[in-house]
This record gives structure tokens, C-alpha cells and sequence, in this order.
């Protein structure tokens, strides 16, 4: 697969960091269906460190920032690992959720006792800032994947260090222009306990 060229700082600044795809600044959300079919992967190419990006997804207090179906999260852990319990509130309603794998840069979990989606982030071999979000959609519940691809948009453009969150043209996205505020913490993820665990990389 063809990946754009990673992104040169001096692009970036002054602009918008996601109205760039040429640049290698941004890729745009798209959707692969996977595992013979009985899963859709959301993903999204991010300048920034897969670490960076693993220690965002797995923060509690991001996820109302990004995920636009979450207004609240409770859990004792800030950071998800396995066996991490919580609730999250959705349409006004607090369902309970427990995180059942996690190896670091990857994690999974059941809603309200249901299987819900995984979570994962992919590095790129010999190039250090730049890695694959992608957010692992079951079959049956496919109708949710025009949420996650807002869902990577709206990550992307927290995370991004050059972006312009007010006045950016997402691509590939579904035209979501709504502003979102970062959430409390350190943006580089030196406040997760597991930053710096690996899992996958692939090459470009």
C-alpha cells in the first residue's frame, strides 16, 4: 500500500496540517474490510509518534474530546489496561464498560457487556513520527463505522502538533468541522505509565 511521505515541519507551518495530504501531513480516514470480512478497519495516517497516539487513545479524560457518540467517562484508571472498569455516557446514559486485552499499543473492550470496538496504533518502519491509527469495527456493527471515521478526524486534529483545529478541511472525513477543546494532560504522553510499549510497525 502506498503511503504519503512523512511530514516536513516546515510545510505544516502556517497552515492547516490536515488540508495537506500531498504533504504526507495527512492521509484521510479510510475503511478496509479485514479478517474475510467480519471486520472493518477505521484508520487514519497521524504525524506524530505511535506512542504519542497509544497514550491519547488509551486516555480516559480524551475520549469525550474525540469520540462523538462520549460526553463522560468515569474509571479509576486514567489510562486503560486490561481489566480496566468504568462507564462511559452516552445519549445522556451511563453504560458500564470493561477493557478485556491490552498489550500496549492495542486494546479491546466490551460496552454494557457486549464485544465493542479495538483499538490500535501501527508504527512505521525507519520513520519515527508518523503511525496508523485505526479503530477494528465488527461486521454486525457496521453501521457504526461513519462514526469512527469522525471520531479519527477529530483525534487527528488534537493530537497533531501544527494543525489548525478551527479552520481545518478534514480529508476524507464526513465534513465535521466542529472545534474541540484538548483535554488535561501532557500532549507528548509522558504521563502514561506504559508509554513506550511496542506492538506493531509496517512499512511504507
Amino acid at each position: 500500500m502506498d503511503v504519503p511521505r512523512p511530514a516536513d515541519p516546515d510545510e505544516c507551518a502556517g497552515g492547516s496540517l490536515l488540508d495537506r495530504s500531498e504533504n504526507g501531513c495527512a492521509a484521510g480516514t479510510h475503511v478496509d474490510r479485514v479478517r474475510g470480512g467480519l471486520q472493518f478497519d477505521v484508520w487514519r495516517d497521524v504525524p506524530v509518534a505511535p506512542d504519542v497516539a497509544a497514550s491519547r487513545l488509551r486516555d480516559t479524560r480524551w475520549w469525550p474530546t474525540w469520540s462523538p457518540t462520549i460526553s463522560g467517562v468515569e474509571s479509576d484508571d486514567r489510562y486503560v489496561r486490561e481489566g480496566t472498569r468504568g462507564r462511559v455516557r452516552v445519549a445522556g446514559a451511563w453504560i458500564p464498560f470493561r477493557v478485556t486485552g491490552f498489550n500496549g499499543r492495542r486494546w479491546t473492550w466490551r460496552v454494557a457487556g457486549l464485544p465493542a470496538t479495538g483499538h490500535r496504533v501501527e508504527g512505521y518502519a525507519g520513520d519515527d513520527d508518523r503511525c496508523r491509527v485505526v479503530i477494528e469495527v465488527p461486521l454486525p456493527a457496521a453501521g457504526y463505522v461513519p462514526t469512527c471515521r469522525r471520531a479519527l478526524d477529530r483525534f487527528a486534529r488534537l493530537v497533531t502538533p501544527c494543525g489548525n483545529a478551527e479552520n481545518d478541511g478534514v480529508v476524507g472525513g464526513d465534513g465535521d468541522d466542529e472545534h474541540v477543546e484538548s483535554a488535561e494532560g501532557s500532549p507528548d504522553g509522558t504521563d502514561d505509565p506504559d508509554n513506550g510499549r511496542s506492538e506493531r510497525s509496517h512499512s511504507s
